[in-house]
């Protein structure tokens, strides 16, 4: 296929898939809650809309869109192509401090009924504010150390190229978003499994961010 039919399927398909969570998000679900609380009861399903369906939609769109438009075919010049995507890609995920810093503190205030209270009485955009303030406050006394930032950034990389290799080879921006997706929905029960959000992951994934 032609470089410029790929690009005609691919951005305006992964800008669709995109605006879609945005959408029931932002005026289905947020406008219907009232409180933190009812936010908070849905959890799950923000998860599924932000990370498993916004934020691929948005990545592939950047990182490998244009691989899969570029080449058809592994050449030395595909591979290098792929590999630095791959590291960039990695590398935006130094950035996750604030999920990270959220998930720590979730687990520490989990029983903390007093503040779990408050917040699930406050409307979204107060319960907002005032884990952002959280969050300002932990990273300031507790900063994340560099090798936890580094380490991070091993499984996007990986997840990355191999994410690039076979939107390549299929030709496909959905091939890509479908494995980036499922990569992120799997996330979730691992990171349950092993106890890092069992009781918390409903105030982890709270407030969407666009």
């Amino acid at each position: 296929m032609a470089w410029y039919l790929k690009l005609a399927i691919a951005v305006p398909s992964l800008l669709v898939i995109y605006a879609i969570p945005v959408v029931i998000i932002r005026f289905v679900l947020l406008r219907k809650a009232k409180t933190f609380g009812e936010v908070r009861s849905q959890g799950l399903i923000y998860y599924i809309l932000q990370f498993c369906v916004q934020c691929p939609a948005i990545e592939e769109l950047i990182f490998r869109a244009p691989l899969i438009v570029a080449f058809d075919d592994f050449t030395t010049s595909t591979w290098v192509c792929i590999a630095v995507s791959s590291l960039l890609f990695g590398s935006l995920h130094l950035a996750n401090t604030n999920l990270r810093t959220m998930i720590k503190l979730a687990s520490e205030r989990s029983e903390d009924e007093k503040r779990r209270q408050m917040l699930d009485n406050t409307t979204p955009s107060e319960a907002d504010e005032f884990i952002k303030r959280e969050l300002a406050e932990e990273k300031v006394r507790n900063p994340e150390p560099l090798a936890v930032k580094i380490a991070s950034t091993i499984s996007p990389t990986l997840m990355g190229f191999l994410v690039s290799y076979l939107g390549i080879k299929y030709q496909s921006v959905f091939v890509a978003f479908g494995i980036h997706s499922a990569w992120n929905f799997l996330l979730l029960p691992l990171l349950y499994l092993v106890g890092i959000i069992r009781d918390t992951f409903k105030e982890v994934f709270h407030i969407p961010r666009f």
